[in-house]
This record gives structure tokens, C-alpha cells and sequence, in this order.
């Protein structure tokens, strides 16, 4: 028979993600109210207009650790003041200490260090960084990066 404290925590999470449902699909109908009475005043302003040529816009959420445009700012800063190569650890360290905020934990680690690869990634397609190699140490050890 199956352990009870291991269906009783699936039967919570199960109820949790229903929940959930329910939440979203109310807020979906919501939003779909206010795009009705969006497309209402267009018509009332223009009966011709096609709504259909309407794109919706993505939408994005922000991360909690830098603004927008901040990561790649700040880590072009940090590579200009710093003589040589810094790894994306590094990078990452000034950039957190710029921000003025405290990391607890390595989930939020992990975290910082997408963002800032991804940042630095997208210097090295516009030709702002490049990788010269990896820093000496275990597996998955962090890239390192100079200015272009």
C-alpha cells in the first residue's frame, strides 16, 4: 500500500496546481473582457479598422536582480576597470556587489550566473567580449572573458 504521508503530499500539490488553474482562467476572463471593450471604443473610432492586424506584444517578466539593460551595462564596466581576463563568477561577484544586494543560497547563485552568461553572451554576438578560456578548477568551472 502506498505510504500515506507520500499521497497526502501529493493530494495537496494536486489541489495547489488546481488552484492555480482556477486563478489563471478567472484572470483570463478578465483580460479577455478588457480587450472586448478595447476593440468596442476602436470601433467606435474607427468602424473599418481590422482588429485583426492587431499583434499582441510578449510578454516579459523582469528579473529581480538588475534592470533592464543593467547585466550587460554593468559587466562591460567591471571588465573595463579589471586588468586582464575575469571569469563569469567574478563578473557576476562585482555585479552583485554594484547592485547592493546580498545573494543567500545557490539556487540564487545559479540564477545570477544565467543571467550574467547570457548578458556576456550577447556582448560576444555583437563583438563587445569574447571567451578565452576556462578557469583552472573542476568541471563546469566559469568562462573566462576579456574585452573584444
Amino acid at each position: 500500500m502506498a505510504e500515506s504521508h507520500v499521497v497526502s503530499g501529493l493530494v495537496a500539490k494536486r489541489s495547489e496546481l488546481a488552484g492555480l488553474i482556477n486563478h489563471h482562467q478567472e484572470a483570463m476572463r478578465r483580460i479577455s473582457a478588457d480587450i472586448a471593450h478595447v476593440d468596442a471604443a476602436i470601433k467606435i473610432f474607427d468602424p473599418d479598422y481590422d482588429l485583426r492586424t492587431v499583434k499582441p506584444i510578449a510578454f516579459r517578466t523582469g528579473n529581480p536582480w538588475f534592470g533592464h539593460g543593467e547585466t550587460s551595462r554593468w559587466a562591460l564596466e567591471a571588465m573595463r576597470m579589471a586588468e586582464g581576463t575575469l571569469s563569469t563568477r567574478q563578473i557576476a561577484e562585482r555585479l552583485i556587489e554594484k547592485s547592493g544586494k546580498t545573494v543567500s543560497g545557490s539556487k540564487e547563485w545559479d540564477s545570477i550566473m544565467k543571467l550574467v552568461v547570457g548578458a556576456l553572451r550577447r556582448l560576444e554576438s555583437k563583438g563587445y567580449v569574447r571567451a578565452v578560456g576556462k578557469a583552472a578548477g573542476p568541471r563546469n568551472t566559469p568562462i573566462l572573458w576579456d574585452l573584444a
